[in-house]
């Protein structure tokens, strides 16, 4: 389906939204679909927003979105946010539909040929991917309906749309076989797109490539139902196959289903990033501090457990879930090839103790990365000789690495005043250096850069940020951002730093690679 914008705009925020973007995207119906259409002439408010709006050769149809929980008292309807956030309306989501419809049919007939927009069928339906509805009501029914139920299994998006506007073809008597012409669709199209033809060069190259991430994400949704069907589990998967997503939604989904659970990873700031929109039911904790949960939780989600396998690491995780290792609840990700030792310890007998006390058959694999372009993949299974798993992001820049001739800094501002030319967003894009030591580097870069963070918990709280970001490769891990520029590593050791390997892995779209002159460490750094 074509899409218009071809990515979800940065400043949405609701995961429902970006879930059904990215199912639209794939399916293979005839149609385009405009995500959050506004509508500044209402028939009874004074502005308002179309989630999504699908034109097809079937008619028009106008898609109602509602993440969270719902629930209806009376005349009165009430929406949870996942934050907590609660909203109350007396108008519904099927009435909200209905007048958007009408109200953007009455604002096309002013905007293209009125006996065209007279004999296209309209029609509306609602999706609610987080709850469950009664089939049937007054208001609506069966077919104008998807909720949680079709949202859980394989559901065929384009088929439910189908099946909606067929409702409403039928309601309006319109016979099967009539198809609203290709020129007509492209008119309707015409009149509501021009708020998203807003692409700069590159900006826009990145924006498709997130498109393809966002769709290859959704196939991740196996591995959750998966472990949701278990009660202990052990997931390996390389750098972007998706094991922080995962385990993040885990414990949302077991919150929600009234579990008290901790969720811990290796970095403090990482941990305060996952905390973002969690319930206070979720436990979020850097491993160092699981020797301090106030009593064992129902279950325990642990990301990057590599850095957890040793005989100390093992018995922190057996006292932190109610019934232990052998008996407890508990999923953990870990990606023992090629990140076991940047932070922590990898023990390989520690690692088989784990799989015999879950009485597990075999860790659950994560085989395709969903994060990297194929470009980043094939580079650097190129230069390190490791192993990577199969890429579904097949577009994007190749790799491009500068050798430094004496100043790693100069070459870093250099990139990065080229990349503002192309209008990047300047919070799109993190610099990855090796140690603490590196992190001066940009300390003298010019005012015209704007500011340059380092990235840390305040800024975690806050992320995407808004600045230029700079982050060693351990507290980047876990974390990723569009684009990356990695300065200042030793080119030698591609093959057995497993930062190194870390940092190459944490982009989006675009990674630039600055090497020192051969031999030095970072101008100006320890």
């Amino acid at each position: 389906m074509r899409m218009i914008p071809d990515a979800v705009p940065r400043q949405t925020s609701s995961n429902a939204e970006k879930r059904i973007f990215a199912m639209l995207a794939a399916s293979s119906l005839e149609a385009t679909a405009l995500h959050s259409l506004r509508l500044h002439r209402h028939r009874t408010k004074v502005s308002a927003e179309i989630d999504f709006l699908i034109v097809c050769p079937l008619g028009v149809l106008v898609i109602e979105v509602k993440g969270g929980r719902i629930a209806r008292r009376g005349t009165g309807w009430t929406y949870t946010s996942r934050h907590g956030r609660t909203d109350t309306s007396p108008e519904g989501p099927f009435a909200q539909a209905e007048s958007a419809m009408y109200s953007l049919r009455d604002r096309l007939m002013g905007l293209v040929d009125r006996r065209l927009v007279e004999v296209v069928p309209f029609g509306f339906m609602v999706m609610t991917p987080d709850s469950v509805l009664p089939d049937d009501s007054v208001e609506w029914g069966p077919e104008i309906l998807m909720d949680r139920r079709a949202f859980d299994g394989d559901a065929d998006i384009g088929k439910r749309i189908g099946v909606a506007m067929k409702m409403w073809r039928t309601n309006r008597g319109v016979a099967p076989e009539a198809r609203v012409l290709d020129s007509v669709v492209e008119k309707l199209v015409e009149a509501c797109r021009p708020s998203f033809d807003v692409l700069e060069p590159l900006a826009g190259r990145h924006d498709d490539l997130k498109r393809e991430q966002l769709i290859a994400t959704t196939g991740q949704h196996r591995v959750l139902d998966f472990i949701a069907a278990t009660d202990r589990a052990v997931v390996h998967g390389g750098a972007g196959t998706g094991k922080t997503m995962l385990a993040r939604e885990y414990a949302l989904r077991r919150a929600d289903a009234g579990d008290r659970v901790a969720l811990t990873c290796y970095s403090p700031v990482l941990a305060t990033y996952l905390r973002l929109g969690l319930p206070d039911t979720v436990d979020v904790i850097a491993h160092r501090s699981l020797g301090a949960l106030r009593e064992p939780v129902d279950l325990l989600i642990v990301d990057e457990t590599q850095d957890l396998m040793s005989e100390d690491g093992l018995e922190l995780l057996d006292r932190a879930v109610r019934g232990g290792l052998d008996t407890g609840r508990w999923v953990m990700f870990m990606d023992p090839e090629n990140q076991g030792g940047v932070d922590g310890a990898f023990d390989a007998n520690v690692h088989e103790l784990l799989i015999e006390r879950g009485d597990l058959p075999r860790p659950i694999p994560l085989d395709t990365n969903v994060r990297n372009t194929r470009p980043m993949i094939e580079y650097v299974a190129g230069a390190t000789g490791r192993p990577m798993p199969a890429v579904q992001v097949l577009g994007g820049p190749q790799v491009r690495q500068i050798r430094a001739v004496g100043d790693v800094a100069q070459e870093a501002v250099t990139a990065l005043t080229d990349l503002l030319a192309q209008q990047v967003a300047p919070g799109s894009i993190t610099v990855v250096v090796p140690d603490e030591s590196d992190l001066t580097l940009l300390d003298t870069v010019p005012r015209s850069l704007g500011r340059i963070l380092r990235l840390g918990q305040a800024g975690a709280a806050a992320w995407p940020s808004k600045h230029l970001t700079i982050a060693t490769a351990s507290v980047f891990k876990g974390m990723e951002n569009d684009v990356i520029i990695v300065a200042g590593f030793d080119e030698l050791a591609l093959h057995n730093d497993n930062r190194l390997y870390v940092a190459l892995t944490r982009a989006r779209t675009e990674l630039i690679i600055i090497w020192p002159p051969r031999g030095r460490r970072l101008e100006g750094t320890s």
